[in-house]
């Protein structure tokens, strides 16, 4: 669940994990990458995560977002998918370590 910044914290020993603060300005963002969420490709046995059908998240773009604002936005989802790729592969590094 993703909580605006403006919400009330609750206390760190209080905290409900499944929440999270997300600043004003980068909330079109953090709802357009949960709603493409289901757009992951994968590949092989063990279902690696290769990163995001472009084809469907620009349907969804074209469908939901202004097209002044989808370059952009789009900019920002990859930026989101980067950073998802590269913790995949530090928990799959810290798998092969362990």
């Amino acid at each position: 669940q993703v909580r605006h910044e403006a919400e009330p914290r609750q206390p760190a020993d209080q905290a409900d994990h499944g929440n999270f603060g997300v600043h004003a300005d980068n909330l079109p963002v953090v709802q357009a990458f949960l709603a493409v969420s289901t757009q992951w490709q994968y590949a092989g046995m063990p279902g690696q995560r290769m990163g995001l059908c472009y084809a469907g998240v620009s349907a969804w773009l074209d469908r939901f977002i202004h097209r002044r604002k989808r370059r952009a936005l789009m900019h920002d989802l990859q930026v989101m998918e980067r950073a998802v790729l590269a913790a995949d592969q530090e928990q799959r590094d810290k798998k092969e370590r362990e």
